[in-house]
C-alpha cells in the first residue's frame, strides 16, 4: 500500500491516542521536560510529532482522536480478569495526557471517549460510519487489534517497534496471518490468547495453530463444530476443555462497530484551526522542530509581504540609491545553493526595509530574465560597503564569505539574528525556527521546501521562490527588533556588539587565511594505517578463532558475550554496549584473569582509534584542500556550543588527538606555505579553564597556587596527601590533576574512582578531603546551583546566558545533569571570551602593523600562526601581550609560546625571550 492510494479527495485520519502517546512515552529515551517546571514531556513530543507526520504524508479532510477512559468497560463486567496483568500508569505518563489534548483542540481535531467502551471500538464505529459515507479511513495506532477493521476503505498505518511503519491492507494482512484475513483476527487472538489484555486462549495454542484451525475450520464456531476432527490429540483436548470460554475470548477481542456515538463526521472536518493559536501552545511547549510541521489552516492568520522582483539593472540603482539616500539600515537574505561552503555560488539577494517592502533580485536561476551577475555586484557593492548604514542578517558567516569572494566586504554589519539568538539562550538555529519562538510565527509550508537548494534549479519558480526569500529577510528585520530589545534588556550590548558581532570578521578572516597542508604525507601514512590496521585484524581474528566485522557492533557483542562469554554490559538496540567505556571496563575486569583476552580488547580498542583517524583525518584532509588556494580552510561555527566555544567542521580539528602519538602524527601534516620563509607558532593559554575557576571560586589556595606560579597540580596533590610539595610523586599529580579537572566537569566520587583507578570509598573519601582543602570551590558549586534554582540561568563573566529549567526536574538524572551544566559553563563560556577578545584584539594589531603573520587555527585555548621568520620575535611579544590581558581576572593568564615547521613538531620559544615579553 502506498501514500498515493490515501492521499484522495477525502480521508478520515483516526489516531488511536493511547497507543501513541504510550508508544511515545516509552520509545523516547532522551530527556524531554516541561519548560518552566522540568517535568517529563517526551509524550507529548512523541505523540504530536506523529499526528503531524501523518496529517503531512496523508493529507486528510477529517481526523479525529480517540482515547480510553480510565473506567472499566463492558468487557471487564464481562470478564473479571480483563487487563488484570497491565501495569498501573505512572503519574508522569498521566500527566502527558492534559497537554496532549490542549494540542489536539488547537489544531481544531476532536477527541473521543465513551463510557464502557475503549478506543479500539470508537475506531471501529467511525470506519464504519464512514466507509457507509464513502470516505475512506486510515487508523493509525501501534495495536494489532484494529487488523479486523481492515478492508477496502480500511486501512492500518501500524506504529511498530521498527523504524518502518507499514501500511495495512488486505493484502498486508492476509500476508501477516498466512493467508487469512481481517475477518479471521479476532479468532486468531481468542484461539492463541493476549497477553497484554490477559486473554489466556487455548493451552498449547499459538499463532501458528490458530491459524491452521482457522484455514481448516474458517471461525471459532466451525472448530468447536467439529472438535471430534481436530488433531493432534493435545490440542483435541485442550480446545474441547476451553469450548466454554473460547466463545467469550472471541467476544472480549472483537472489536464493537456500533458504539452510541453522539458526533457526526462533518464535526471532524479538518484544517478550520487558529494558526497563531496552535503555533503558540506547541512554542510554549518548546517544540520548536514541530512548528514548521503544523499544517496550513483554512483560516488566514498570517499577514502577507510586500515584494518586488527585480530584473533590470535600471531598477537594482534605484533601489540601492533609495537606501543609500535613506541611510537608514535594512535586512538581507543571500541565498546560496552549494555542496560544500567552499563552492558555493548566489542563487539571489533579496532585502527588505522597516516599512514592509521587499525586493529580490534573480542572479543564477533557470530560464529567467535577470541581470547579469558582474552588473549585480558592481551596484550593490557601494551599497554593501557603506560604512554608514547599518545591514542585519542571519548565517552572516557564509554569507561573508559568498560575498567577500565577489569583491564585496560587508561593512557596519550591525546584527546576526542566530548569534543574538544564541547569546540569549535560545536554542532555535534557523529563521523558521526562530521566529516560531520569538515571533510566534509559523513559516507557511509553501516555504519549506526551499530551505534545501541542492535540488534542481530548474523546478524553481521564480515568483514563489522570490516570495520566500524576501518572507525570510522581512522576518530577519522582524527578529532583529525582537532580539535586539531583549539584549538591550538583559544588558548584553558589549558582548554582543564588541565581541560576538566583531568576531564574525575574524572568523572569516582565519577561514580565508587556510593553512597549508602536505597531502603526500598524509598518503603515506593512510598506506602505514592500513598496514597497521591489517595486522591488529588479523591478530583479532587469530584470537576469537574466527572473521568478523570488528566495525560491527552487533557482531562484536555476539564475539564478546556469546564465544567469549564476558560479562555483559548495558544493553543497547542491537545488543550488549561495546562503545570505548565498556571496553576499557571489561579490561579492567579481565585483566589478571585472562591477559589473552585483555588483549583481543587492546587491539579492538586500538583498531577503532586507527580505523577513526585514517577515515576522518588522513583520509579525508586531503580531499578537503581547495584546489585555487592550496589549502585546508576549515569552517568553524560560532554558535555551535552552548557554552560559547568554536566548533569546526571540514574537518573538525578540535577533535584531533592531543597526546597520543596519532594525533601527533597527523598534526604534522599542518605546515607554513613556505618553509624557508616562514614557520607555524602556537599561542596556548596554561590551564585557563582552572585559572578561570580560581577567579569564580575565589578560593585561597588555588588563588595562591596561581598567583605564586606553583604548579597547580602538584599544588593539589600537596595539600590532598599532606606532604610536601617536593615529595609528590607522578602518580599522586596525575590523581590531582584528574580531580582539578574533574570539578570543572561535575565528576561524581564514583567518576573519579573511575578514571584514577582508586575503589569507590577512597573517591568519596579523595573527594571529601579535596573540598575540605578548596573551600571555596565547593562553596562556588553549591551557590551557583542555588542561583540558577532561583533565576533559572547560569552566565559568564561577561553576561552570556544558558538556561536550565532541568535544574527543577524530578528525574535525578536529568537534574543533575543541569547542576553539571549550571557549575561547567560560565568556566568554559568565561574561556571561550577570554580567547574570543584576545583573537579580535590580535586581528585589529595585525591589521595595524601591516604585519604578514595570520592566524590560521583556532583549536580549544591555542590559536595557530603562520609567521614569517623576521616576525617571530615580535608575533611572539605581541600574542603574549594580548592574550595575557585580554580580560582581566583575580589570577594571572600565563601563555605557552612555541614555534616549528609543522603543527605537530614545535618547541618552546626560548625563556629569555618570554621572559621579555609583557
Amino acid at each position: 500500500m502506498t501514500q498515493d492510494n490515501l492521499s484522495e479527495k477525502k480521508l478520515l485520519l483516526i489516531i488511536d491516542g493511547h497507543s501513541i502517546v504510550y508508544r511515545a512515552w516509552h520509545g523516547i529515551k532522551f530527556p524531554m521536560t516541561f519548560p518552566g517546571t522540568s517535568d517529563p514531556i517526551h509524550g507529548v513530543y512523541g505523540f504530536t510529532s506523529q499526528i503531524l507526520n501523518a496529517i503531512n504524508t496523508f493529507n486528510p479532510s477529517h481526523c479525529v482522536v480517540t482515547f480510553d477512559l480510565p473506567k472499566p468497560t463492558f468487557r471487564h463486567i464481562n470478564f473479571q480478569d480483563y487487563k488484570k496483568d497491565r501495569p498501573k500508569a505512572p503519574p508522569e505518563l498521566i500527566a502527558q495526557f492534559p497537554p496532549i489534548k490542549k494540542i489536539i483542540q488547537d489544531l481544531g481535531i476532536p477527541y473521543l471517549e465513551h463510557e464502557g467502551f475503549e478506543a479500539d471500538d470508537l475506531i471501529g464505529t467511525l470506519s464504519i460510519k464512514a466507509e457507509e459515507l464513502g470516505i475512506p479511513s486510515l487508523i493509525v495506532t501501534s495495536d494489532s487489534d484494529t487488523f479486523q477493521l481492515v478492508s477496502e476503505n480500511v486501512k492500518v498505518l501500524f506504529n511498530s517497534t521498527t523504524k518502518k511503519n507499514p501500511i495495512y491492507d488486505i493484502e498486508m494482512v492476509k500476508k501477516r496471518y498466512g493467508g487469512l484475513g481481517p475477518e479471521s483476527v479476532a479468532d486468531i487472538k481468542a484461539l492463541e490468547g493476549d497477553k497484554s489484555d490477559a486473554i489466556p486462549g487455548v493451552p498449547g495454542v499459538g499463532s501458528k495453530t490458530a491459524i491452521e484451525l482457522l484455514k481448516k475450520f474458517h471461525s471459532i464456531e466451525g472448530i468447536l463444530e467439529n472438535i471430534d476432527h481436530i488433531s493432534p490429540p493435545r490440542i483435541k483436548n485442550n480446545i474441547e476443555n476451553s469450548k466454554n470460554e473460547l466463545i467469550n475470548y472471541k467476544f472480549l477481542t472483537k472489536i464493537v462497530t456500533d458504539v452510541p456515538l453522539n458526533f457526526t463526521l462533518d464535526q471532524s472536518k479538518f484544517r478550520d484551526f487558529d494558526q497563531v493559536k496552535i503555533t503558540k501552545t506547541i512554542t510554549d511547549f518548546g517544540f520548536f522542530s514541530l512548528i514548521n510541521k503544523i499544517p496550513q489552516s483554512d483560516k488566514k492568520n498570517q499577514d502577507s509581504h510586500n515584494f518586488k522582483i527585480i530584473q533590470s539593472n535600471a531598477d537594482l540603482e534605484k533601489v540601492c540609491d533609495e537606501f543609500n539616500k535613506q541611510n537608514k539600515g535594512f535586512s538581507f537574505s543571500v541565498e546560496i545553493y552549494s555542496e560544500n561552503l567552499s563552492d558555493s555560488k548566489i542563487l539571489g539577494i533579496s532585502f527588505f526595509n522597516s516599512i514592509n517592502e521587499g525586493w529580490y533580485i534573480p542572479i543564477n536561476h533557470i530560464n529567467e530574465e535577470q541581470i547579469p551577475i558582474s552588473d549585480v555586484i558592481k551596484t550593490i557593492k557601494p551599497l554593501f560597503e557603506n560604512k554608514f548604514i547599518p545591514k542585519i542578517t542571519t548565517n552572516s558567516n557564509q554569507i561573508i564569505k559568498i560575498l567577500s569572494d565577489n569583491g564585496i566586504k560587508i561593512n557596519n554589519l550591525k546584527f546576526d539574528n542566530i548569534i543574538a539568538a544564541h547569546l540569549l539562550g535560545y536554542q532555535s538555529k534557523t529563521i523558521p525556527d526562530l521566529a516560531a519562538e520569538c515571533l510566534k510565527y509559523q513559516t507557511p509550508n509553501k516555504y519549506m521546501d526551499f530551505n534545501d537548494l541542492k535540488k534542481q534549479l530548474s523546478s524553481l519558480n521564480l515568483i514563489d521562490f522570490a516570495s520566500y526569500s524576501t518572507n525570510q529577510s522581512n522576518l530577519t528585520w522582524k527578529l532583529y527588533s525582537y532580539l535586539n530589545k531583549e539584549i538591550q534588556e538583559k544588558k548584553l550590548t558589549e558582548i554582543f556588539y564588541d565581541i560576538e558581532m566583531e568576531f564574525i570578521y575574524v572568523l572569516h578572516q582565519i577561514q580565508s587565511n587556510g593553512i597549508s597542508i602536505n597531502a603526500e604525507y598524509l598518503n603515506n601514512m593512510s598506506k602505514e594505517l592500513s598496514d597497521e590496521i591489517e595486522m591488529i585484524t588479523q591478530k583479532v581474528y587469530s584470537s576469537v578463532g574466527e572473521k568478523f566485522n570488528i566495525s560491527s557492533s552487533q557482531q562484536l557483542s555476539e564475539i564478546l558475550f556469546d564465544k567469549l562469554n564476558l560479562p555483559k554490559m548495558k544493553k543497547t538496540k542491537t545488543g550488549f554496549s561495546t562503545d570505548a567505556s565498556s571496553l576499557i571496563t571489561l579490561q579492567n575486569l579481565v585483566n589478571k584473569e585472562n591477559p589473552q583476552t585483555f588483549e583481543i580488547l587492546e587491539n579492538i580498542l586500538k583498531y577503532r582509534h586507527l580505523t577513526k583517524i585514517k577515515s576522518t583525518y588522513v583520509d579525508t584532509i586531503p580531499k578537503l584542500i581547495d584546489t585555487k588556494s592550496g589549502k585546508l580552510h576549515t569552517v568553524y561555527n560560532q554558535t555551535g556550543t552552548t557554552t560559547g566555544r568554536i566548533s569546526s567542521a571540514e574537518p573538525n580539528v578540535q577533535n584531533i588527538p592531543i597526546k597520543t602519538d596519532l594525533g601527533l602524527r597527523v598534526r604534522k601534516a599542518f605546515i607554513t606555505q613556505s618553509q624557508q620563509k616562514s614557520v607555524l607558532m602556537s599561542a596556548d593559554y596554561s590551564q585557563i579553564e582552572l585559572r578561570v575557576l580560581a577567579h569564580f571560586t575565589k578560593d585561597n589556595n588555588l588563588l595562591k597556587s596561581f598567583k605564586n606560579g606553583i604548579d597547580i597540580h602538584a599544588s593539589t596533590a600537596s595539600k590532598i596527601y599532606k606532604i610536601p610539595i617536593e615529595n609528590i610523586s607522578q602518580e599522586m599529580r596525575r590523581i590531582a590533576k584528574i580531580m582539578n579537572f574533574g570539578v570543572i566537569y561535575g565528576l561524581s566520587p564514583y567518576g573519579i574512582s573511575q578514571q584514577t583507578g582508586l575503589t569507590p570509598d577512597q573517591g568519596k573519601i579523595f573527594t571529601e578531603t579535596y573540598f575540605k582543602e578548596f573551600p571555596g570551590i565547593l562553596k562556588y558549586i553549591e551557590d551557583t546551583k542555588s542561583m540558577v534554582k532561583e533565576n533559572g540561568y547560569t552566565q559568564t563573566i561577561l553576561g552570556k546566558r544558558r538556561y536550565l529549567p532541568e535544574i527543577h526536574s524530578k528525574d535525578f538524572r536529568i537534574r543533575a545533569s543541569a547542576e553539571r551544566m549550571a557549575v561547567n559553563m560560565p568556566i568554559q563560556g568565561t574561556a571561550a571570551e577570554i580567547i574570543k577578545l584576545a583573537m579580535i584584539n590580535i586581528q585589529k594589531e595585525l591589521l595595524e602593523q601591516n604585519l604578514k603573520s595570520t592566524i590560521t587555527i583556532q583549536v580549544h585555548d591555542e590559536l595557530i600562526f603562520e609567521v614569517p621568520k623576521n616576525e617571530l620575535v615580535e608575533m611572539a611579544n605581541l600574542a603574549t601581550k594580548i592574550m595575557s590581558t585580554s580580560l582581566k581576572l583575580l589570577v594571572p593568564l600565563e601563555i605557552d609560546i612555541k614555534s616549528g615547521i609543522n603543527w605537530g613538531e614545535m618547541t618552546p620559544i626560548n625563556v629569555q625571550l618570554k621572559s621579555n615579553l609583557i
